[in-house]
């Protein structure tokens, strides 16, 4: 299956491949992940949306995404005001030379891979081989932001909580193997935020011995979570998200 822009994102691509967000779907919730597979869509947030539009705006291909969604706009056809702030975030990144820098090079690079035995897909936001680094834009509350670890029973940061930090580890990896390299790539974070003002940042991982950790996490939990895809083993419910309060 050759993947494209119009099929990445596709239930046949999601079921012959791997990817990082799937990963995490079924670490998350298993019977969730697997509803998902099988046609269950989630309903689309706001959140989700605004940070669709930046990263539209980011690649130079907002007006496009505008005609695709006219409920970002007013009877007036004005902008909401959501939408209003994310013209705000998307200034921010535009004045911002670091921010410029880290999102310059190639947007949105399909990258196919084998890692571990299981057929992997990615979607880089930025890659620039010339410099070197790949680049992943994110959108936040702000750069402070902490979330509830209901497990650990801490709050931690969202970089932390969301598994951003392993996204950025496989990242590296799979375009490592797919094009043969023998060091990786750099990788960035380019994060703007909804705040009025918008902050920004662009982090790097240092030291790179926690991307090597967060990797060999994957790779411990990727045996069980493929067999859950591969319908080995019954799904197990969180009890907790949108899908199981609806099929409960």
């Amino acid at each position: 299956m050759q993947l494209n822009d119009d099929n990445y994102y596709s239930q046949d691509a999601n079921r012959k491949y791997m990817s990082y967000s799937q990963y995490r779907e079924i670490l998350s919730c298993e019977a969730r992940a697997m509803a998902k597979l099988d046609g269950w869509e989630e309903e689309p947030t706001l959140a989700r949306l605004v940070g669709q539009y930046v990263h539209a705006g980011a690649e130079g291909k907002l007006e496009q995404f505008q005609t695709k969604h006219p409920e970002m706009y007013k009877r007036s056809g004005d902008l909401k005001s959501d939408f209003v702030r994310a013209e705000e975030m998307l200034a921010a990144i535009r004045n911002d030379p670091l921010m410029m820098r880290a999102l310059d090079g190639e947007h949105e690079v399909i990258c196919v891979t084998e890692w571990e035995g299981v057929l992997w897909k990615a979607k880089f936001d930025v890659l620039n081989e010339e410099k070197g680094f790949i680049t992943d834009l994110k959108t936040a509350r702000s750069l402070l932001y902490k979330e509830w670890n209901g497990r650990e029973r801490r709050y931690e940061h969202f970089v932390e909580h969301y598994g951003y930090i392993g996204q950025m580890a496989i990242y590296r990896e799979l375009d490592r193997i797919e094009k043969g390299r023998k060091e990786p790539l750099d990788v960035f974070m380019a994060i703007v935020t909804k705040e009025s003002p918008p902050n920004k940042i662009v982090l790097t991982f240092e030291p790179i011995d926690r991307l090597q950790y967060e990797l060999n996490e994957i790779r411990k939990n990727l045996p069980h979570v493929m067999t859950v895809k591969n319908g080995e083993v019954e799904p197990v419910r969180c009890e907790n998200c949108d899908y199981c309060r609806e099929t409960s």
